[in-house]
């Protein structure tokens, strides 16, 4: 507990250093006058995107659940998938949304591997996919990232992402067994290869990947409706290349929902396309705002829907977050 609730003041005071370098007062009292004078119509329109990402990556959830055979209703699910919004967003990282989705989907499959592993692959191709995307960003777009010192390091590390997944999931469920040997509990195994036995079914590597993809083009329509709203001037190359590595960037688990980490890579990769650092920082306390609307939304759909999380097909059981302990 102790150690947790230290992570979570050195995520914090990170996240506060970087907004003081970045962003600063006279940058973020006019990011906030951008943002309250914002126009309604794109600003709902972003919001009403926001949503239909929830509802495609829905659906990319439940094939993967139907490719071991268990069967729930998409409604159901998606109600999950909102409630687990509302988590991501109050709690310290988007762990506690995962863990909500975990123990909700629980109470309908017949073991926790499947549930765990169900939220593995989930997240596993998107951001796979959202990797993917930063590669093919980078080495097109190499000289307007910065050049060797910005975008080298991405492509390198992109790179090894992208190539190393598939050779490592390749062997895993080739060898799997026999590599992991004693250093892997029993639980841990079920898991993984749950997940792996997933992402490698047919209906789940095409419907996860292409979802995946959607996705991360409605993200980008979202964004370019936020700056309509903001009315910032930004061309389809510029959200295209920054937003997706924006995104990317804040997933890094430095801060508090990339609060900081974001606000910064939005000031560099807009900067590259002549906006200026109080038009991004708007840009980014947009995104922020649409986060927490989406999760106030959720919290109001768990509220509303109680039983649909309390009331299982099958007798209730407690989903086991995979650690590596024997």
């Amino acid at each position: 507990m102790a150690r947790a609730l230290l992570q979570l003041a050195l995520r914090l005071g990170v996240a506060a250093g970087l907004i003081w370098l970045f962003v600063g007062p006279a940058r973020l009292a006019e990011a906030c006058r951008l943002l309250i004078a914002c126009e309604p119509t794109p600003m709902i329109a972003a919001f009403l995107i926001a949503l239909v990402g929830i509802l495609v990556k829905t659906v990319k959830w439940q094939v993967f659940l139907g490719t071991q055979g268990v069967c729930v209703r998409y409604g159901k699910l998606f109600r999950f998938y909102m409630a687990s919004c509302f988590f991501n967003v109050f709690l310290p990282s988007s762990v506690g949304g995962d863990f909500k989705r975990m123990f909700d989907v629980a109470l309908d499959t017949p073991n926790r591997a499947t549930a765990v592993g169900s939220i593995l692959a989930d997240r596993g191709t998107g951001m796979y996919c959202l990797v993917a995307y930063c590669l093919i960003v980078a080495l097109l777009r190499w000289s307007k990232l910065g050049g060797l010192w910005v975008a080298g390091p991405i492509v390198l590390a992109t790179a090894a992402i992208t190539l190393g997944v598939p050779v490592g999931l390749w062997a895993f469920v080739r060898f799997g067994s026999r590599m992991a040997g004693g250093r892997l509990s029993g639980k841990v195994l079920r898991v993984l290869r749950s997940a792996a036995a997933q992402v490698t079914h047919p209906l789940g590597l095409v419907f996860g990947l292409t979802i995946s993809v959607v996705f991360l083009l409605l993200v980008n329509a979202m964004v370019w409706y936020l700056a309509q709203a903001l009315s910032i001037p930004l061309s389809w190359e510029a959200i295209y290349v920054s937003v997706p590595l924006v995104f990317a960037l804040a997933t890094l688990p430095i801060t508090i929902n990339g609060i900081g980490v974001r606000e910064g890579a939005f000031i560099y990769f807009l900067g590259r396309y002549g906006v200026a650092a109080e038009a991004a920082v708007a840009l980014s306390l947009g995104c922020l705002a649409l986060l927490i609307a989406l999760g106030l939304t959720g919290g109001v759909v768990f509220v509303a829907s109680p039983s649909q999380f309390r009331k299982p097909h099958q007798a209730p059981v407690e989903p086991e977050i995979p650690t590596g302990g024997h």
